[in-house]
């Protein structure tokens, strides 16, 4: 009788499936684009180094230290704290070094963060900056 009941159970326990990442990565380009945009609006140049504050969400809070351990390695601050609005998620987010504002260079450093996101079960939720 347990067999019958594990064929109904979720075969895959992850919070960010590969259809969530691939839909992710689309997603994240259209938004680097109008961010990007609006940035150069306030004399943000392609040359312009500035730190980015990322965000990631997760369902669980060993995945999320696990991402800040990660992020951490490539020496951005990080936390993971409960979602004010959603005690079942985790927040994780924190900032950069600073990097250049190229429209390249922001594109590639997203895909990346999905990237290690989806390694580590995490949804890249996007990133901002005050920072100029």
């Amino acid at each position: 009788m347990l067999g019958l009941f594990n064929i109904f159970q979720k075969k895959d326990n992850r919070f960010v499936t590969e259809q969530v990442f691939s839909s992710n990565l689309k997603k994240q380009s259209a938004m680097n684009k109008s961010i990007v945009s609006q940035l150069r609006k306030q004399n943000v140049t392609e040359e312009k180094q500035c730190k980015l504050e990322y965000f990631f969400y997760s369902d669980k809070e060993t995945k999320g230290k696990e991402l800040c351990k990660a992020l951490i390695s490539l020496g951005y601050t990080s936390d993971c704290r409960a979602s004010a609005g959603d005690k079942r998620l985790f927040v994780i987010n924190g900032w950069t070094n600073k990097i250049t504002m190229s429209t390249s260079n922001i594109s590639d450093w997203s895909e990346q963060m999905c990237q290690i996101g989806y390694k580590y079960d995490c949804d890249f939720d996007g990133w901002g900056t005050d920072d100029f």
